[in-house]
């Protein structure tokens, strides 16, 4: 953290380039979430002022349809994207695969085997549910 911390992320993040506005916005949130946790920079402020400022893409118009109330935007307007995750590159890849760390969500951790005994632990709740609603005396009691 402390390598990180001389890095002077709160200069990037809040440069005129304004890097957060570019990506994906769940790596934006990510990102803001880990730093917020680790204490390096707060970015949750340039987060917000960015979706205040960016429009809808259907409110766009483009230089073929100008008029002097709306802005003009690019008809190729940048969208982001991951072009080396996984890293494919096979002669770079000798240099690279050491230090690349493939993106990996922490909700990846769980597996179909996870999802399938939670699915059926909920039937078998529901079950149980309905089994001690047929049996009680008055309907709709939980008692």
């Amino acid at each position: 953290i402390e390598i990180v911390s001389n890095w002077r992320l709160n200069h990037i993040i809040a440069s005129e380039l304004n890097p957060l506005k570019y990506c994906l916005p769940a790596v934006t949130l990510r990102f803001a979430q880990l730093a917020r946790n680790y204490q390096i920079v707060f970015c949750y402020s340039i987060i917000e002022t960015n979706n205040r400022y960016s429009l809808p893409e259907s409110s766009f118009t483009t230089n073929s349809h100008y008029n002097d109330n709306s802005p003009i935007i690019p008809s190729d307007i940048l969208y982001s994207y991951f072009p080396f995750d996984p890293y494919v590159l096979k002669r770079s890849s000798i240099f690279i695969r050491s230090i690349y760390n493939d993106y990996r969500d922490e909700n990846d951790d769980i597996t179909t085997k996870d999802l399938e005994d939670h699915s059926e632990q909920n039937i078998d709740d529901c079950d149980d549910i309905l089994t001690s609603m047929m049996m009680s005396t008055t309907p709709c009691s939980f008692d």
